[in-house]
C-alpha cells in the first residue's frame, strides 16, 4: 500500500517520527510491530524495517521512527528528503515482537531498551498504560545523553498523565554518575558508560521488579545492552519465556555457519499467491534465489531479524542462520526465513500463507 506523509517531527538532531495519512485499506497493527518502507533511491529499489512509535489504541495516525544510521542509504534519504505530502510505498504491518492486550490484566511490564530501540517501547507503553488500567509499566532507557534521547516529550507526557503507573529510569552512557531518589527505593548509582549486568540488576532491585507470573519484559537496543538486560532480568528470577527481544541488527556471533554447507543443488518448489515456481538452488539463501529467478517473494531486512520472509517448510530440510526472528512455536511449527534459509535435502517446498 501507499502511505502519504501527514506530519514530520524532528525527534533528535539525527532522527525523524513520519506520521502518515489515515491509510484507505485495512491498517491493523499491534504495538511492537514495524512497518516495511519501500523506496526507489537512484534507481534502486530498497526495502528497510522501521518499528512503529504510534499506538492503535491512542493514536489516530500511524508514527514511524527514523533515526539516522552512518552510511545507511535508507535513513539518510528519509531524514534528508521525505517532506509532507510525500507517498512511500509501504509492507502491511508485521513482526513478532509484539504486545498483546489484557484488559483485565494486573501485570509489570519491563521495558528495557535504548537508541532507536524506543521506538517500539513507547509504542508499548502507550499502549500498557491506556487499556490495562491495573498494571504497571517500568522503563530502563539508555541513551548517550539528554539531546540523543528519543521521545522525552511523550515520555514526560506519560508520566505526568499516569502517574506511579509509569515509571522510568534513565541511564545516560556519558554521565559520571546517576543519582535517584524519591520514586525508587533507594539511591542508584552507575558509572560512566553502558550499564552493565550489575548496574541493571541494581536498577531492577531498587525498582521492586521480582520474579512473577504477571511481567512481561521486552527488549529493545544493541545486542550488548539485550545480551546484558537479560542476563539482569534472569538473575532476578524472570523466566527466559517472559523475555521478548526484538533485533535492529544481526549478531555475527550467532551465524549458523553450518547451514551454509549442502554439497549438491536441491530443487525448491516456493508456492506463493496460488502460484507454483520450481528452481535449483545451490549455495544460496532461498529467498537470493528466488529473486533471482524472477519470483516475487516478499522480503524486508534481508538479515533474518524480521519475519517478512517467512514461509512454512512443508517438504524437506531448511537450516536458517539465524533465527531470532522467529518465535519457538513458529520454528516447531516449520516456518522458515527464507532470507537466511538454506535448502539442505533434495527436495524442498516452501509455501507463504
Amino acid at each position: 500500500m501507499r502511505l502519504t506523509v501527514k506530519e514530520i517531527r524532528q525527534a533528535t538532531a539525527d532522527s525523524v517520527v513520519l506520521t502518515f495519512e489515515k491509510p484507505t485499506e485495512s491498517f491493523n497493527y499491534h504495538s511492537g510491530q514495524y512497518l516495511t518502507v519501500v523506496l526507489d533511491i537512484d534507481g534502486e529499489s530498497v526495502r528497510r524495517a522501521y518499528s512503529l512509535c504510534s499506538s492503535p489504541f491512542v493514536d489516530e495516525f500511524p508514527s514511524i521512527g527514523v533515526k539516522r544510521v552512518k552510511g545507511g542509504k535508507v535513513s539518510n534519504y528519509i531524514n534528508d528528503n521525505i517532506r509532507i505530502g510525500s507517498e512511500i510505498e509501504v509492507l502491511p504491518p508485521m513482526g513478532n515482537f509484539k504486545c498483546e492486550v489484557e484488559s483485565n490484566g494486573q501485570r509489570s511490564i519491563v521495558l528495557m531498551g535504548g537508541g532507536s530501540g524506543m521506538t517500539p517501547l513507547i509504542s508499548i507503553s502507550k499502549t500498557v498504560l491506556s487499556q490495562e488500567t491495573a498494571s504497571v509499566v517500568t522503563l530502563v532507557n539508555v541513551n548517550l545523553n539528554k539531546e540523543n534521547s528519543l521521545f522525552v516529550d511523550d515520555l514526560l507526557h506519560l508520566k505526568t498523565e499516569y502517574g506511579v503507573r509509569f515509571r522510568v529510569l534513565d541511564h545516560f552512557v556519558e554521565e559520571e554518575v546517576i543519582t535517584k531518589k524519591g520514586l525508587f527505593r533507594k539511591e542508584v548509582l552507575a558509572q560512566k558508560g553502558l550499564p552493565s549486568k550489575d548496574t541493571l540488576y541494581n536498577y531492577l532491585e531498587v525498582l521492586g521488579i521480582e520474579s512473577s507470573d504477571e511481567n512481561v519484559c521486552y527488549l529493545c537496543g544493541p545486542s550488548g545492552l539485550m545480551d546484558s538486560s537479560e542476563l539482569a532480568l534472569r538473575a532476578v528470577g524472570i523466566d527466559k519465556s517472559r523475555i521478548k527481544r526484538e533485533s535492529f541488527v544481526a549478531d555475527l556471533s550467532k551465524s549458523n555457519q553450518e547451514a551454509l554447507s549442502f554439497e549438491g543443488s536441491s530443487e525448491v518448489t516456493i508456492q506463493i499467491m496460488g502460484d507454483s515456481h520450481v528452481m535449483k538452488v545451490q549455495n544460496k539463501a532461498i529467498l537470493q534465489s528466488g529473486l533471482e529467478n524472477g519470483i516475487e517473494m516478499p522480503f524486508s531486512c534481508q538479515a533474518g531479524l524480521c519475519t517478512a520472509c517467512m514461509g512454512k517448510c512443508t517438504e524437506g530440510v531448511v537450516e536458517m542462520e539465524f533465527s531470532d526472528g522467529l518465535t519457538q512455536e513458529q520454528i516447531e511449527q516449520g516456518y522458515v526465513l527464507t532470507c537466511v534459509g538454506h535448502a539442505k535435502s533434495d527436495k524442498v517446498t516452501i509455501v507463504f500463507e
